[in-house]
Formats: C-alpha cells, sequence, structure tokens
C-alpha cells in the first residue's frame, strides 16, 4: 500500500512530472507480509526490497513502525542512486503480543520529491505451540558438506491438531517430518531439514512453512539460515594497504583454507612490484602466503590496484583471487 503527500508545485514544475508519475517510481517488489502463525516466543523477520526508479537520487529520511514495542524496521542505505535497491528490514518479536497483530511500516522519502511509503504485515503468536529451537541455523559449513539439523513443534492443547505437510519453495533444503508425540493435551513433531551437497556458497535466509489443519492458523513459518563456504577459502579476500612506503618493502599474509589437503600450483597476477612467497609442494589443509608490495619504480602509477589469482589442485573452487588496494607516495 502505497500513500503520497501533496506535492509542492514548485517541486512537480521542476522536475517536469506528474504527482502520479512520481508516486509511482519508487517501488517496492512487494508491500505485504503475512508472517502466519507462529509460536510465542519466535523471532520474526522479513526484507522489502525498494528500488530508486527516478531519474534523480532518492533519499529515506526517516522510518517507524505502528508497534514500536512489538516490531522495529530499519534499512541498509538512506541515499539510493538511480536503479540502486535498498532494504527494509521488518522485524517481530511475538513475546510482546498474543494471538493475531497487524503492524504497518511507514517510510518517508524527502528526495527527491516528499512521500510516505507504507508496507504492512501480520502474525499470529500462539500461546499453545512451542518450538525448540526457535529456527533452523546451520551456522557455516563448507560447501558439498550437506549438514543436517532439526526442531521440535509441540502443541498443548484440546483439539485435534495436526500439521499436514510442508511448503518448500528451495530444491536446495530436504525436509522430513516425524510425528513423535501423539496424547492428550501434547501432540509434538520432529521437523529434520538436510542441505544438498550442491547448495551454492553464500548466505543464505529461507522459510519453510508447515500447513495444519488449524483454520485460525493454517501455516507455521520456520525459518532457516546458513552459511556456506566454498570448499577454498582465502582470508583476508581484500587487501587494503593505505599509503605505501616510499623506499621499503611492505609485507602482508593470507591463509588458504580447505576441508581437505590441497596443493598451491601457481599465483597469476604477480610481477616486479608485487611479489608472492611462502608456496609449498606439501599437500595441507592451512596454506599462508606472504605477499610483499616492493617499492615503486619512477615511472609507476601513484594508485595500485592489483588482483592476484591463486590457483590450487583441488578437485572444485579451485581457484580464489585476493585484491590488494594502495597509494604510492607522490
Amino acid at each position: 500500500m502505497f500513500r503520497c503527500w501533496g506535492l509542492a508545485l514548485a517541486a512537480v514544475l521542476s522536475l517536469g512530472l506528474s504527482q502520479g508519475a512520481l508516486c509511482a517510481q519508487a517501488v517496492f517488489d512487494e508491500v505485504n507480509k503475512d508472517f502466519g502463525g507462529a509460536p510465542r516466543g519466535t523471532m520474526l523477520s522479513h526484507q522489502f526490497k525498494l528500488t530508486n526508479k527516478y531519474n534523480s537520487e532518492l533519499h529515506i529520511s526517516s522510518i517507524r513502525t505502528s508497534c514500536g514495542v512489538c516490531s522495529t524496521a530499519t534499512y541498509d542505505k538512506a541515499t539510493l542512486k538511480p536503479g540502486e535497491v535498498a532494504t527494509v528490514t521488518l522485524q517481530v518479536d511475538t513475546t510482546k503480543f498474543s494471538g493475531h497483530k497487524a503492524f504497518t511500516i511507514y517510510l518517508v522519502l524527502d528526495r527527491p520529491v516528499l512521500e510516505e511509503k507504507t508496507l504492512t504485515a501480520s502474525a499470529i503468536s500462539r500461546d499453545d505451540l512451542t518450538m525448540q529451537p526457535s529456527m533452523l541455523s546451520f551456522g557455516t559449513v563448507r560447501m558439498g558438506a550437506a549438514p543436517s539439523a532439526s526442531l521440535t513443534i509441540e502443541y498443548r492443547g484440546s483439539t485435534p491438531w495436526q500439521i499436514t505437510s510442508i511448503l518448500n519453495e528451495n530444491g536446495y533444503i530436504l525436509p522430513t517430518l516425524e510425528l513423535v508425540a501423539k496424547q492428550t493435551g501434547l501432540i509434538a513433531y520432529r521437523l529434520t531439514v538436510r542441505l544438498r551437497e550442491d547448495t551454492p556458497a553464500g548466505s543464505w535466509h529461507a522459510d519453510l512453512w508447515l500447513v495444519t489443519n488449524d483454520p485460525s492458523s493454517p501455516r507455521l513459518r520456520v525459518p532457516l539460515t546458513v552459511e556456506i563456504q566454498n570448499a577454498l577459502v582465502v582470508i583476508p579476500k581484500t587487501l587494503e594497504l593505505g599509503q605505501l612506503p616510499k623506499a621499503d618493502v611492505l609485507e602482508r599474509r593470507v591463509t588458504l583454507r580447505a576441508g581437505e589437503p590441497f596443493k598451491v600450483l601457481k599465483v597469476e597476477g604477480a610481477d616486479d612490484q608485487v611479489a608472492v612467497t611462502g608456496i609449498s609442494d606439501e599437500a595441507k589443509k592451512v596454506h599462508v602466503l606472504k605477499i610483499s608490495v616492493l617499492p615503486a619504480k619512477a615511472e609507476t602509477s601513484t594508485e595500485l590496484h592489483r588482483k592476484l589469482k591463486i590457483v590450487t589442485n583441488l578437485p572444485k573452487d579451485a581457484v580464489v583471487e585476493v585484491e590488494l588496494h594502495g597509494i604510492r607516495p607522490s
């Protein structure tokens, strides 16, 4: 749901656009989020994407929610160039309310026009449900490890409550559901999720939905997070060297790690200005390389921007890159 304020005539004339056209040019990918039912105590989170469709800079001046006690809203950047995207994150604390609750986010823009955007969300905090833990958090795992995680959902009520199915839109997530308790006053399920071995590297945030036979709360959201690292990881990926010494050699080290022993075959991008040493013929899980930035020649540029490509013998993800940035004294 969007709502535009009246625009100053001078702003409309200077931009040469109608009020309707201006209102349509800051676009969210969605404007409503239904969290469904959630066991009380669950922290709910959702990200809305805002795209600047104006031909000029957009600026977010403020943000607030209709329930400041049970929800918060933040954005990752305030100023967007044309075509850029910002993320508005809503977090809902289900410990602060019981039953159904609706939320509104009010986002105020003051450039290039003054307008207010509204986003809505809703959730049901269930006192008769518990979920331990409150989410599926895999932590940091190596690519190809195929990790699994489990949680338990308990219903303590008087009706024949039942989970009938699982809604899953992510093919890399493989869930299974097991009924572990069914007695008077207690029904419990164990949800186990395994990630496929070919799940790509990156920070994953996904939702599973448990479909129930309860018409007042037909779906339960189960959030999932995981950080999947490449089979080969280099730390750090970028070396910000700052002001380089005029006559001395500047040395830094990078560490390469993998889940299995490997060899460093070669480093591409080194030359008479940037040298790499410490390459060993031994196969091991951790290698430490020393990168040396040598004194500049007279004709060398004042800025140093270099990308080193480190090649290993690993069967997959065998190559990593390290970037160097520095400024040479004039």
